[in-house]
Order: C-alpha cells, then structure tokens, then sequence
C-alpha cells in the first residue's frame, strides 16, 4: 500500500573548522559510543576525537563520549543538526581517517561509513513522518579536469613527500613487492645483529642508528646517509617502530624489504634492519640496550603531521645521551639540541 506523504529532502552542512576531519556512517545499538570510544583510542594515544551517535528509539538521545571536550561539543551539536536515527558522527586530530577506518569497520555495530573526510562536506538527510536518514554525501567540490601525465608525477611524488609512499620510480613499479616474499625475509631484519666482527678501518665506522617508518627511504633521508657515507666509513642500521596496527610486523618487514637496498645504494654498503616496539622511545631505547651507537638519525612526517614531532621524541631519544639529527619528509632538517 503506498503513502501519500511526501518525502522532504534537507541539505545539512557539517560545521567545522577547515582542517578537522570527520567521520560519518550509521550503526545500530545503544553501545555503539562506547564501541567507538574503544576503537578510537586503541588507534593510538595521541588521538583526539569526539563522538555522538544518534539514539532511534526509547528516550532517542544523541549519545556522546570522547577525549577532547570541545571535539564532543562539536559532535554532539552536528549529530542534533543531522537528527537521523542510529547515525553518528565524530571529529578527530593528531590524526586522519585512514588511520582508524579499519577498526571503526570491525566494531559490531556500524553498519556502514558514509565519509570521511577534512572537506566541506553536505549531507542530503531524508525526512518523512517517521524520522530523518542520510540518504546522500556531497564531499567537496566537483572534479576540474582529468589529470595529465604531470598530475600522475606531482601526485605520486606527493605520497613520497609525506611519508605515504617509498621513494622510487613515480609508476610505482619499483615499490610493489609481495607480502609473502616480505614475510620469507622478515627473519633477516627481525633483530640488530649482536656478534658484528669489528672492522679494520681508520677510522673506525660511526655507528648511526636511523629511526623511521614511512619516511624509511625519503629523498632527504638518503641524501642524509649518502653525505654521511661520503665523510667518513660509517655503519648504518635501520630502526622501524612497529606499527600498533600491524602485530604480525608484516608491514614493517615491508617496509625494511623496500627501504634496504635504497639506504644501502646511499650508504655505499651493507644496511642492517630491526623492527622495534610500538612506542618508538622504547624501540630506541632497546636498541641502544643491545648494542652501542654514535648517533641517531630520526626521519619524520612534516612537522604538522608527525606524531613523533609533535611529542618530542627527538628531545627524548637525546636525554639518552646519543647526538640526534631531525630529518623530515620535505628535506628539512635540524639538529635536536638546536633552538630552531
């Protein structure tokens, strides 16, 4: 039997600041905040967020909870504007989407994601006597053009800049490499090698420890080591902090599998790798418990993206003792004892 009520389309903009990104999708289940809440928080301890989530039945409350107050208020006050049922919303820093999509998919409750994003973003919600229901997403503006070769060169070299993407061949040919053929040589950098034989050289190697994840093989970085190399004999060992994500330290031994040969063409010789703990002081700091080292270099994210940047890590790994150069993704670099 069909209705004579007419279906009402509204136009909901999100408000937010320019460059906060959100996260909208539905779900079902008065526990679905406190699902969130959990998954946003095993993500990583430097994430900020606020979460609501629109009750659809009972008392039908936006339900809320977070680590940032005024993230929650933006949240909570957003969810009421959208006001359909069982959809949540929720805003984060010191970190992006890509960063937590998967753990929101796996909570039991979300049904699905409508966008995640740091766009403007307009949602066609739905109304009828019932209720309101997001029936639609307008992400940001609508396409320009169709990219051109030196689209494909400056977006591929953009990856590589901030850390998304190894360095190499702008195709992307030189960085596929299997998951399975990670794996088989991930023993061979599962751990710093103890039993070295000393080397005859004069003078004798500067041993330097390189701390990196994403930016493991960044133009800056490699142009670090090859100055380096080109000084003095030096012996080089490549420190990757595993991911929190990625128990299995399959990404990481992927990472090793494709920064090595890069670190070692620069280097002029032989660079060994480890996977480290996730809390990358800890990594550095074991590290230095197996074997000595002279200095340390640390490649980052740009400074307003990097995690490490933003809680110190370089002023943490120097109370340690050890010298420390700063190395970032867009070829800037600094001392971490400098003022600058």
């Amino acid at each position: 039997m069909h209705s004579d009520v007419t279906l009402q389309l509204h136009l909901v903009p999100i408000d937010k600041p320019a460059d906060l990104n959100v996260i909208v999708g539905q779900a079902h289940f008065i526990k679905t905040v406190e699902d969130l809440h959990e998954a946003f928080v095993g993500t990583s301890a430097a994430l900020r967020f606020g979460i609501a989530f629109c009750e659809s039945s009972g008392p039908r409350l936006v339900r809320r909870t977070g680590n940032d107050d005024e993230l929650v208020e933006l949240a909570t006050r957003n969810a009421l504007a959208i006001g359909a049922g069982h959809s949540f919303i929720a805003f984060l820093r010191e970190g992006f989407p890509v960063n937590v999509l998967n753990q929101i998919k796996q909570v039991p409750e979300v049904c699905c994601i409508h966008c995640a994003t740091a766009n403007r973003v307009e949602l066609i919600v739905a109304e009828s006597p019932l209720g309101r229901g997001i029936a639609g997403v307008i992400d940001g503006a609508s396409p320009l053009g169709i990219e051109t070769a030196g689209d494909v060169s400056d977006r591929t070299q953009l990856l590589r800049d901030i850390g998304y993407k190894l360095t190499g061949d702008a195709s992307g040919s030189d960085i596929c490499s299997s998951s399975g053929r990670a794996l088989r040589r991930t023993a061979r950098y599962s751990a710093l090698s103890l039993g070295r034989a000393a080397m005859s050289s004069s003078p004798p190697p500067n041993r330097v420890l390189i701390v990196a994840n994403r930016t493991a093989a960044t133009p800056a970085l490699l142009a670090e080591v090859r100055e380096r190399a080109a000084r003095r004999p030096c012996r080089f060992t490549l420190l990757v902090p595993r991911p929190f994500w990625d128990p299995d330290t399959e990404e990481s031994a992927i990472t090793l599998e494709l920064a090595i040969p890069l670190l070692e063409e620069a280097a002029g010789e032989r660079v060994e790798g480890v996977i480290g703990d996730t809390d990358p002081f800890v990594a550095v700091r074991e590290a230095l418990d197996r074997e000595p080292f002279d200095e340390i270099i640390i490649s980052t994210l740009p400074t307003h993206v990097s995690h490490w940047l933003r809680f110190d890590l370089p002023a943490r790994v120097r109370r340690l003792g050890i010298p420390v150069t700063v190395i970032t993704a867009r070829g800037g670099n600094r001392r971490a004892d400098d003022s600058s």
